[in-house]
């Protein structure tokens, strides 16, 4: 804060002097190139709290600022990913387990997403339950082709 004042005094100092330099001297070329003179003396110490900047400091700053920006950013888009993951997840279990009630059984279902690609999608499922041989496929086909789960990588365990 007393940087400012100080900052300030001198300006104001600087642009009295001006003044009162410019209404002593007469009328004619003196009084422009006085005129010229305290308009840089002024621009001078207007500006001379730039050239009082650490440059190597102030790109450390901007550089640190940056970086934990980029880490900020980071951390939104993986909580957001991790979501998304539960979120499809869950609607994907759910749709099994739906399925399965359908068609009379009563399963268990327990998904496992793969998050390496752009986007996670389900890639395995371990189902539980008793069923007829039949049941089973059908359940397999289904799995297969609305969700794109293979059947090698479908799990059946009996109870």
């Amino acid at each position: 804060m007393s940087a400012v004042r100080e900052y300030l005094l001198s300006l104001v100092a600087v642009s009295l002097l001006t003044v009162l330099s410019r209404s002593l001297i007469p009328e004619g070329g003196v009084r422009r190139i006085a005129s010229v003179i305290c308009g840089l003396l002024l621009t001078i110490c207007a500006l001379s709290p730039l050239l009082q900047i650490d440059i190597d400091t102030a790109a450390q700053s901007i550089a640190r600022i940056q970086m934990e920006k980029e880490t900020l950013r980071t951390g939104v888009e993986v909580k957001n990913r991790e979501l998304v993951s539960q979120i499809i997840k869950q609607t994907t279990q759910t749709y099994i387990l739906d399925k399965a009630a359908s068609m009379g059984l009563s399963v268990q279902a327990e998904v496992e997403m793969n998050d390496e690609g752009a986007y996670p999608y389900p890639y395995r499922v371990t189902l539980t339950g008793v069923c007829t041989e039949a049941q089973r496929r059908q359940l397999t086909r289904s799995i297969e082709e609305n969700l794109g789960i293979p059947a090698e990588r479908q799990a059946w365990n009996d109870r």
